[in-house]
């Protein structure tokens, strides 16, 4: 069974014969006899590969139709992978409750041999970090997977750490770090270590508000098999990592009242208690973040950039936060660029933006061909209201053996003087098969399809008159606002409290916040500061900053009223509450 994510292959039937480790690598071993000859027991990360955490069991998931495996059991399955902690055991993966355990090498289990490499996947998997070899053909033996990059880890010099191998940045400091309103250096529980993060990024830890608890294969990936106590990879720069285990953000599917966690000592995955008296640790992680570029049009292209790759008509990159990229649209013979959507600082064929969140973009090629051949329609997409688009562009060639010569280029129709001719065509007579661009824009004056026509007149004797379909459709202000409510704890009211949330414009139209009010029952208690809220382009933000100094003793409640033009909620209330003590 080939598996399409990591390019592994997997034998279909593995039977249900129950083997001691050294068993099991020797009977993979012996099915090299047979057609193939690269047979193995696999090491831990590839077998925990076909772990599936949303199904309550991966065997019965793995014994459906669409996914082909027969006679996978609900047992536990061996690795090649020795335990470093105790090097008497290995890892089983175990497929009835998608657990992770390390046993005793002369006990029984179940065996599923594996071939092929990743290299070429989707979905690469790295070396284990085993390097000692306890037996032939194991996994210190063999170093299956993607090499670790030299230097592994990256110490940014903010108190965090990126990860070579995967792109994530931690915080240097792993017991739970943070500033003090947060409650760092203790651990927390399961509710609580959700609630920690968003105080981080409430108050932007370390310049960043993108915070989140790590989930299983995040933690996983800081696991080397060759150490223990801890273990993570030798000369690794990290602090406070201490002994105990830390929340993941996945939940154990067979029972949703506990959740699964990392013993990072040891690399054992332990299923915990999701109740008010299981503290563990938290270790933050942040990034990395995607860029998807579509190609679209009927003309052919590439996209350019660093870190970037295409397969068929997408093109992807993994960057980190903040980081600055410029990608570009280069084009084939017989075509031309047709424009960027999705774009937010675009110059012709470039495309700049700083990686903040994940990012789509689409950039169109179009063919150059005769413009009353095709296109038979320039289709704008999604814009705002008053704001310029982005050019896209009309290509005419000549396809009679005589000079063509433009005449007129105009608008017409219902919406005429909202689509902008920036470039035309009407300078230079063109020769025969000689090309030009017609550049247009829109700038729609009210919401909803705005639709025009582009009319072309030329010398040509069959067409002289050529008509083109205009369209774009204008979307409103959308107002987002996070988060929803401010928490401030306990305060003594000889004492203020701060906390941030960030007003956003996920529209394509400029969002203008009209007022920002305070009320509620203790409103003189809380106080505000937003001097940049006043017009927020798309995906625009801004910061709005509440004080809250409790007037009295006792649970102290408010809300703040943020009014806005959006059609949509144009109303948002956020909640506010503290404790005067």
């Amino acid at each position: 069974m080939a598996d399409n994510l990591t390019g592994l292959i997997w034998l279909k039937a593995p039977g249900s014969t129950m083997r001691s480790w050294n068993d099991a690598l020797t009977f993979t071993g012996n099915l090299n006899a047979c057609e193939n000859t690269d047979w193995r027991l696999p090491n831990v990360l590839e077998l925990e590969s076909l772990i599936n955490l949303g199904q309550a069991g991966s065997a019965s998931w793995l014994a459906r139709p669409e996914n082909g495996f027969v006679d996978i059991a609900g047992n536990k399955y061996w690795s090649s992978t020795t335990a470093s902690s105790e090097t008497e055991k290995a890892w089983v993966i175990d497929f009835s409750d998608n657990g992770r355990d390390m046993v005793n090498k002369s006990l029984s289990y179940l065996t599923l041999p594996v071939r092929g490499v990743t290299d070429g996947s989707p979905a690469k998997l790295w070396r284990t970090g085993q390097i000692a070899s306890y037996v032939t053909e194991d996994d210190g033996d063999l170093k299956r997977g993607i090499g670790w990059p030299s230097p592994r880890f990256l110490d940014l010099g903010n108190e965090t750490v990126k990860d070579n191998l995967t792109g994530l940045i931690w915080t240097a400091n792993a017991n739970t770090p943070g500033p003090t309103a947060c409650g760092p250096g203790v651990a927390k529980i399961s509710y609580d270590s959700y609630l920690f993060v968003q105080c981080l990024n409430n108050y932007s830890y370390l310049g960043h508000n993108d915070w989140r608890v790590p989930n299983r294969k995040e933690l996983q990936s800081l696991i080397d098999h060759s150490q223990s106590n801890p273990a993570l990879p030798a000369g690794n720069p990290f602090t406070g990592v201490g002994s105990g285990t830390y929340w993941s953000s996945d939940t154990y599917i067979n029972q949703c009242n506990l959740g699964w966690a990392i013993d990072m000592n040891t690399g054992l995955v332990t299923e915990a208690y999701k109740n008010p008296t299981n503290a563990l640790h938290v270790w933050p992680v942040r990034g990395p973040l995607s860029l998807q570029v579509f190609l679209d049009g009927d003309g052919v292209g590439s996209i350019k950039g660093s870190q970037i790759s295409c397969y068929g008509d997408k093109c992807l990159g993994v960057y980190n936060n903040h980081e600055e990229i410029t990608i570009t649209a280069e084009t084939s013979t017989d075509s031309i660029f047709g424009g960027w959507t999705g774009c937010v600082s675009a110059a012709g064929q470039e495309c700049t933006f700083v990686m903040d969140t994940d990012i789509t973009v689409t950039a169109t090629f179009l063919t150059a061909t005769s413009i009353w051949k095709k296109p038979a329609s320039l289709n704008f997409g999604t814009v705002g209201v008053d704001v310029l688009s982005p050019q896209k562009y009309v290509s005419v060639r000549n396809l009679n053996t005589t000079d063509l010569y433009i005449e007129t280029i105009s608008v017409t129709g219902a919406n005429a003087s909202e689509f902008i001719l920036d470039e035309d065509c009407t300078a230079i007579p063109l020769s025969s098969g000689g090309t030009c661009s017609i550049a247009l824009r829109v700038n729609a004056q009210d919401y909803g399809t705005r639709r025009a026509e582009l009319v072309v007149t030329s010398n040509d004797t069959k067409m002289p008159t050529a008509k083109m379909k205009l369209k774009a459709k204008a979307m409103p202000a959308k107002i987002f606002i996070q988060p929803k409510t401010l928490r401030f704890g306990e305060v003594s009211t000889v004492n203020s409290a701060e906390q941030q949330l960030v007003i956003e414009n996920r529209g394509q139209t400029p969002l203008s916040i009209s007022t920002i009010t305070m009320t509620g029952a203790h409103s003189d208690d809380f106080t505000f500061d937003a001097p940049e809220c006043v017009v927020l382009q798309e995906s625009g933000t801004c910061t709005l900053t509440v004080t809250f100094i409790p007037g009295d003793i006792g649970k102290r409640t408010a809300t703040l009223v943020i009014y806005s033009d959006a059609p949509k909620k144009g109303t948002v209330n956020v909640k506010l509450k503290g404790e005067g003590i």
